[in-house]
């Protein structure tokens, strides 16, 4: 699949009333920054992203008919939902609407390190960042507005995706969600709730209808990016 890639995004402050005892930091990962080259010559990571944004692009759409139906209901059984009734909901919901998606980590509300983090936490590598915990407050956490820093100082995008790499969603120009691309399939945090395995079209209408790849990077960077947006340097 060769996704879209877009011009400037406008920045969603999407949970951004969020405690952040249940966004702080999440699971590390392993990721090498990919080497960018534009016509033979070697860019830095800002020079690239930006010689990349003025290039004609589209995004991968997902707003499909055939799947705006199940998206709805995910909707409808994961918004406001208790976690442990999102369970049963889910997996009776392929009855209605087949689906794929496949329960990676249960948020278990007597175990504080299942829930206590966000998609976008757990898509950066930031849970176990000490430097990140030490910042995180109820109005500091990495949100929208970090992965916009992200987008802008960071990441690469990438039409050919391979394991590791991120996967964002947008409603339009705004941020709503992320994930992990692993074997073709998507590894997202809805929330502050389940960790979950799906098709790229398989999460609520809620995150958007626009989805696009970028290589991933290793976790202490991301952790700097946040230390220094937490101090709003």
């Amino acid at each position: 699949m060769r996704p879209p890639r877009s011009p400037s995004r406008r920045v969603s402050e999407h949970s951004a009333a969020r405690d952040p005892e249940r966004v702080a930091p999440a699971v590390r990962r392993d990721g090498a920054a990919a080497a960018c080259r534009v016509g033979g010559a070697p860019l830095d990571r800002r020079q690239a992203s930006l010689q990349r944004h003025t290039l004609a692009s589209m995004r991968q759409n997902i707003r499909h008919k055939e799947h705006i139906a199940l998206r709805r209901r995910l909707d409808g059984v994961t918004h406001g939902v208790p976690d442990a009734a999102q369970l049963p909901l889910i997996a009776r919901l392929a009855d209605e609407y087949p689906h794929s998606i496949r329960l990676v980590l249960a948020a278990d509300e007597g175990r504080r390190e299942t829930w206590a983090f966000n998609c976008h936490t757990f898509t950066f590598g930031l849970r176990d960042s000490e430097d990140v915990l030490r910042h995180v407050t109820r109005k500091v956490f990495p949100n929208a507005a970090y992965v916009e820093r992200l987008l802008a100082h960071v990441l690469i995008d990438t039409d050919e995706p391979v394991d590791a790499d991120f996967v964002i969603y947008f409603d339009g120009d705004t941020i709503q969600h992320s994930g992990i691309w692993v074997g073709g399939r998507v590894h997202s945090k809805w929330g502050t709730g389940h960790l979950w395995e799906h098709a790229l079209h398989e999460v609520p209408f809620r995150y958007g209808a626009e989805v696009r790849f970028f290589h991933s990077v290793p976790p202490e960077q991301c952790i700097a990016e946040f230390v220094a947006f937490a101090r709003g340097e």
